[in-house]
C-alpha cells in the first residue's frame, strides 16, 4: 500500500472528512448501511455494463478504504487505487492489497488512460468544480471505460438535516440526477443508465422488494441516493 503523501494544493474543500469519519462507521448502524448499500449499487453498475472484470479501478474520495477493499474482494486480480484529500483518514486503511493516495479529485495524479473503471460516491456535491471531476474520470479512463457517480438527492439530504438525521454538511452545488447525467454528456460519456435507490437512510426489512414496488409505481422521487453510469467512447 502507498504511503499518503502530504496534498500538493492547500485549497480547502468542503466536506472533506478526518478520522472521526471512519470512527463512526463502528459505532453508526446508519453510515454502514449507506456504505454498504453505496458499495452494492457501485457493483451493480459496473456487473451490469463491463463485460469484462475490470483490470485496474481507481475509488475517487475512497475516505477509509473500505469500498475499495469491498470491490477487491470482488474483483481479485483488479488493481484497486483510491484517492482522497484526507491523509489522515486514509491512514485508517489496513488493507494492504489496494492502493491509497493523497489527490484533490479536481487534479488527479494518473496518466491518460490508466483505468477500466472509476468510481465516485458521495464526493461530487463537495467539489467547486464537479465538471473537472467528470473531465479528470475521462482523461484517467481507457477508451470503453465506465465512470459511476452517485451522489446524495439534494431535496432528501436537506430534508435529513432538517429533521436532525444528519448533520449539515458543505455542498458547494445541488446536483439532482439529471444535472449529474447532463455533466457526464458535457464531459464526452455515453449516459449509459440513472438510477434513484435508498428509500430509508438508515435500510428497511424487504427494501430491494419495496424499491421494486416503488419504481414500478414511478415513485422514484422518494429515493434519497442517485447512481449514474457512463462510458468513455
Amino acid at each position: 500500500m502507498t504511503e499518503p503523501a502530504a496534498p500538493t494544493q492547500t485549497t480547502y474543500l468542503p466536506g472533506v472528512l478526518d478520522v472521526d469519519y471512519h470512527e463512526g462507521r463502528k459505532c453508526s448502524l446508519a453510515l454502514r448501511y449507506r456504505l454498504g448499500r453505496r458499495t452494492s449499487e457501485v457493483l451493480r453498475a459496473i456487473e451490469r455494463h463491463r463485460v469484462a472484470a475490470p483490470d485496474r479501478l481507481l475509488d475517487i474520495g475512497t475516505a477509509d478504504a473500505l469500498m475499495l477493499s469491498a470491490i477487491h474482494r470482488r474483483y481479485p486480480d483488479c488493481a484497486c487505487v483510491g484517492v482522497d484529500y484526507s491523509a489522515a483518514l486514509l491512514s485508517t486503511s489496513a488493507d494492504a492489497d489496494v492502493e491509497v493516495l493523497v489527490s484533490d479529485a479536481q487534479q488527479l495524479p494518473f496518466e491518460p488512460q490508466s483505468f477500466d473503471v472509476v468510481v465516485c460516491t458521495a464526493v461530487i456535491e463537495h467539489l467547486a468544480q464537479p465538471a473537472a471531476l467528470i473531465e479528470e474520470a475521462f482523461q484517467a479512463l481507457r477508451t470503453g471505460g465506465l465512470l459511476v457517480v452517485s451522489s446524495p438527492d439534494p431535496f432528501w439530504e436537506k430534508v435529513a438535516v432538517w429533521v436532525g438525521h444528519e448533520a449539515a454538511e458543505e455542498h458547494f452545488a445541488e446536483l439532482p440526477i439529471d444535472e449529474i447525467a447532463r455533466l457526464f454528456g458535457a464531459g464526452g460519456f455515453e449516459v449509459l443508465e440513472k438510477r434513484r435507490f435508498m428509500l430509508s437512510p438508515i435500510g428497511m426489512p424487504f427494501e430491494h422488494g419495496v424499491e421494486s414496488l416503488v419504481r414500478g409505481l414511478r415513485m422514484e422521487f422518494l429515493f434519497a441516493n442517485q447512481i449514474v453510469a457512463g462510458r468513455k467512447p
